[in-house]
């Protein structure tokens, strides 16, 4: 990521990535349920399984479930905003309510040139804020209890001037869609199927040794699947809340202020019910792991100071019309920052977050890159033992490798799912039928010839 060069730098630079990342979440999305239907279409449509046939599965499924995403999506985005009431739990408020929110909200909508949104809070002692919103008439600028009490105007004025810049950039837009697809790719990965992680899976790898590569290699896309998609949301949160720094800036001239509140809020960010899904969203979230989806705080400091300069060092008092209780009980409002020195190093230091660091960083700490976790390895390592005792004859011959591993092996695996189900569903009783479907068992008997006792049985079937 290149160092920012002044306000528009950022926005020149990252929207162009940001476009990049978000083709990368539909790929994500694509490769995981490429992973999620491979054992079904193996068992009931062979003829269009990945691996295998992947030009006939691009033709023939990658379009079903783009479609099918796609509407999904779409109605998804129109209700997000109510999803998003649900989940925090904010309530709308307006200016009898909340008279210092709407004062100092409602001047930075106009100087940044947009319909005023609504105004909300949550009732929590968290410090945060976020706004949401697809449609121009429906956006919201939400703000926690503990936001709202405990910053100065000042500060406020900063925090509320990023949320107004996200919706002036459309990047409530962009975050919903990055939150709707992530909340998808979750409900794909739970229900992926081929997942390395229980004990009894030993049994069918050890019978059938040529599935083990093959669960390694749709662990491994799976894996891809899963940087992708959460390193390109890390990368897409980490560009906007820097634009948003950036201009909220230019909106309340007062970096300082800015700088203060992201001290203070970083401290206390933590938001119930906002989740991972909707952690983009926030004005301080997640920075670090898989489900990072925030620049660091030196990298925000240290932004703002490259991009303001002295500014953001400005020692003068802030306004605070807080009552004197609250400035009194909660110690801070007019103070300079303390921290002075540290920011000016800051300022010094090159931007570090690049494209390939982000993606490490969001690595599962609990699975390798074959998607393999402690217990998934103990399940290979049970199933290599347990192959080598039941296959020792095949292993003793020549080419045990290739001959274990084999794909053909799949064949009879084929379509069995599609024919159990019509031999054993169909009330249709007729001689051809019946030899059919004894001819079609015959075929699946095979895949047990290679099992030692099984191929006399199998050839004599």
């Amino acid at each position: 990521m290149a160092s920012p060069t002044g306000l528009y730098g950022h926005v020149e630079a990252n929207t162009r990535r940001s476009l990049l990342l978000f083709a990368m979440f539909a790929i994500a999305f694509q490769l995981l349920g490429a992973v999620s239907l491979f054992l079904p279409l193996l068992l009931f449509d062979p003829s269009h399984a990945p691996l295998f046939h992947t030009l006939a599965y691009v033709v023939h499924y990658v379009p079903v479930l783009s479609l099918f995403s796609a509407v999904l999506f779409a109605a998804q985005m129109w209700w997000f905003v109510g999803t998003v009431r649900k989940r925090t739990n904010f309530a709308y408020v307006d200016s009898v309510e909340e008279p210092r929110l709407c004062r100092i909200l409602e001047p930075l909508a106009i100087a940044a040139g947009i319909r005023t949104p609504f105004a909300a809070v949550i009732e929590t002692p968290t410090m945060n804020a976020f706004a949401a919103g697809v449609r121009d008439r429906h956006m919201v600028v939400v703000a926690t209890r503990g936001l709202i009490d405990g910053l100065d105007d000042d500060e406020l004025a900063g925090v509320l001037a990023t949320a107004v810049v996200h919706i002036r950039n459309r990047d409530t837009r962009l975050l919903a869609a990055a939150s709707i697809f992530m909340r998808n790719m979750t409900v794909l990965q739970r229900q992926k199927n081929v997942s390395l992680d229980k004990p009894l899976q030993v049994v069918p790898l050890v019978l059938f040794p040529v599935f083990l590569p093959l669960m390694i290699v749709v662990g491994f896309l799976g894996q891809i699947a899963f940087r992708l998609a959460y390193g390109s949301r890390a990368l897409i949160g980490i560009a906007r809340e820097l634009i948003a720094d950036a201009e909220a800036v230019r909106l309340t001239h007062n970096p300082a202020a800015l700088v203060s509140a992201l001290r203070h809020v970083d401290q206390h960010h933590a938001l119930d019910g906002a989740g991972d899904e909707l952690d983009a969203m926030l004005f301080v979230g997640s920075t670090t792991g898989p489900t990072a989806t925030h620049p660091t705080l030196d990298e925000r400091i240290g932004a703002l100071a490259r991009t303001t300069g002295s500014l953001v060092l400005d020692t003068a008092q802030r306004l605070d019309t807080r009552p004197l209780e609250q400035r009194r009980q909660l110690g801070f409002g007019r103070r300079a920052d303390p921290s002075v020195e540290r920011i000016a190093l800051l300022a010094e230091e090159p931007e570090r977050r690049g494209m390939w660091r982000a993606f490490r960083s969001v690595r599962d700490p609990g699975r390798n890159w074959t998607g393999l976790n402690r217990r998934g390895m103990g399940v290979v390592v049970a199933s290599v033992i347990g192959i080598a005792l039941l296959h020792r004859d095949t292993l003793a011959g020549p080419a045990p490798i290739a001959t274990l591993f084999d794909g053909r092996q799949l064949r009879p695996f084929a379509g069995i799912g599609a024919t159990v189900a019509r031999c054993v569903l169909t009330v249709d009783q007729s001689e051809s039928f019946s030899e059919q479907c004894e001819k079609d068992g015959r075929a699946a008997g095979r895949a047990f010839e290679h099992l030692p006792g099984f191929g006399p049985m199998a050839n004599a079937g």
